[in-house]
């Protein structure tokens, strides 16, 4: 698995390739079962709803809600994954959205 994921973050680096959302949730889910873990078992451990991990692990996750940096650090954790690489694969699979684009969804409340 650390082959493929460090395979993917260099194909995606390079420019020549990306991956999307749906490949990323792939791998998550691929890893999580390779555990034997549920998905709830992930989300409690990580204090994330289990909807949120469906989200991701189908590739319908927003940006917002895979970007937070201790998110991320909790989730390479629970799967055995390199932190870094888990955020460096979430970056470009989940792109940041334009200044432009996300003040459309700002919510001041």
């Amino acid at each position: 698995m650390k082959k493929i994921v460090e395979r993917l973050i260099h194909t995606a680096s390079s420019g020549k390739d990306t991956i999307g959302p749906a490949t990323l949730g792939e791998i998550l889910r691929s890893q999580r079962k390779k555990l034997g873990k549920t998905r709830q078992e992930i989300a409690v451990a990580i204090g994330v709803s289990n909807d949120l991990l469906y989200l991701i692990e189908n590739g319908l996750a927003e940006y917002s809600e895979v970007s937070n940096t201790t998110f991320l650090e909790s989730l390479a954790e629970q799967l055995k994954l390199n932190a870094q690489h888990l955020k460096e694969l979430m970056l470009t699979a989940y792109p940041k959205p334009s200044a432009h684009l996300s003040s459309f969804d700002h919510n001041p409340s």
